[in-house]
């Protein structure tokens, strides 16, 4: 049975527009992309952060949201790991005059943006897990059957 709960929809409508606007702008874009990610990892972020009309009209299956969280999940760890701290020194002179200076501003508030998108993901685990807790009442929740999420807590906090 398809998910199209309006307040979900409402928190990956949010979570999607903070990740296009605040994180995967012109200015970061370049060392985002560069970052060693598996290619099924980032298929599975799309429907949260690219493909959110599309999933809209059909809705969204538990096992794809889930799949979806602990991709964005990864995605914030490595971006927080792998990326932020050399983030500086990659994009120097990279950008001319004014450019450059917006550029800075996008590496400087990375991290913040990177906290609130990890807090949009967190709503949206626990808004998707008591959806699905009311979907299965007889059989086990989707979230119970995918032993993959039990890492999503320390992805979404690790610093």
């Amino acid at each position: 049975m398809p998910v199209k709960d309006m307040q979900t929809i409402s928190v990956i409508e949010r979570l999607a527009e903070h990740f296009k606007s605040s994180i995967n702008n012109s200015y970061v874009r370049t060392a985002l992309i560069s970052m060693d990610l598996p290619p099924n990892t980032r298929m599975a972020m799309q429907p949260l952060t690219e493909k959110v009309d599309t999933f809209k009209l059909h809705g969204y299956r538990f096992d794809e949201l889930y799949s979806g969280i602990l991709a964005l999940a990864t995605y914030i760890y490595k971006v927080r790991k792998e990326v932020y701290p050399y983030l500086r020194g990659s994009l120097s002179g990279k950008a001319p005059g004014d450019e450059k200076i917006l550029q800075m501003l996008a590496v400087d508030n990375l991290k913040t943006n990177m906290s609130v998108l990890a807090d949009d993901v967190s709503d949206l685990y626990m808004r998707v897990v008591q959806l699905d807790k009311e979907s299965h009442k007889v059989k086990a929740p989707v979230y119970e059957r995918m032993p993959e999420l039990q890492s999503l807590g320390q992805l979404l906090t690790s610093d």
